[in-house]
């Protein structure tokens, strides 16, 4: 398995999976041709908690240094290259599953990530913008077409109920809900400073994840 982070103008999978930009080439550093994929992919296998360990673990990081940011935000990336770097990453690594964190929003990056997935997982939470923003996503998915599309409702506030909350979900988009996220203090708190899987494992949004990843991994 690899992740991948995509959102090159606000990078953050490092922070989760306890990696730090900089050890090494990345995504940009591959995308300006200075490395190859397989450069800019590090084994992390041994930095995860061994419950957490689903067999071999690669991370492709991103820069967080504020003049890569700028630089991705003003002239963009290369969306060949990068379409490039995750097929070979794919076939040389053998991986079973490769997770892409791509931009938010509409964009011509986030589009063509999603051209390439096999699935894709939308993150949403239950406000007017997100909820239009997601009814126009979702339409452009479906005309790419992504073969997979889901939904995963976030920070929900425990006085909704999370069933009804799926349904009502599932009936106004007509695709699949894998998870319904209920607000936590908990997360909150940790900040994003590590897996918070690990940190709380008996917490319920820790059971709530685990079960939409399984749903996306299917």
């Amino acid at each position: 398995m690899a992740l991948l982070d995509a959102d090159l103008a606000a990078p953050a999978l490092h922070l989760l999976c306890g990696g730090m930009p900089g050890q090494g080439p990345g995504i940009n550093e591959y995308l300006r041709g200075e490395c190859s994929i397989l450069a800019a992919a590090r084994d992390v296998s041994d930095e995860m908690p061994a419950a957490e360990r689903p067999g071999r673990l690669f991370l492709v990081t991103a820069s967080d240094r504020p003049a890569e940011v700028a630089a991705v935000a003003r002239s963009g990336y290369d969306l060949g290259r990068m379409a490039d770097g995750v097929a070979e990453l794919g076939a040389a690594l053998a991986l079973d599953h490769l997770l892409i964190d791509s931009p938010a929003g509409l964009n011509e990056a986030s589009l063509s990530l999603m051209a390439l997935a096999d699935a894709v997982g939308i993150v949403l939470r239950l406000d007017r913008q997100d909820c239009q923003g997601t009814a126009v996503t979702v339409e452009l998915a479906r005309r790419l077409p992504v073969p997979r599309l889901s939904l995963l409702v976030n920070l929900v506030s425990p006085r909704f109920d999370a069933g009804a909350v799926q349904m009502k979900m599932a009936e106004t988009y007509q695709c699949e809900v894998a998870a319904v996220l209920y607000h936590s203090d908990a997360l909150a708190a940790q900040g994003s400073a590590g897996l918070f899987v690990s940190a709380h494992p008996h917490h319920p949004l820790t059971a709530a994840l685990r079960a939409a990843a399984l749903r996306l991994a299917d």
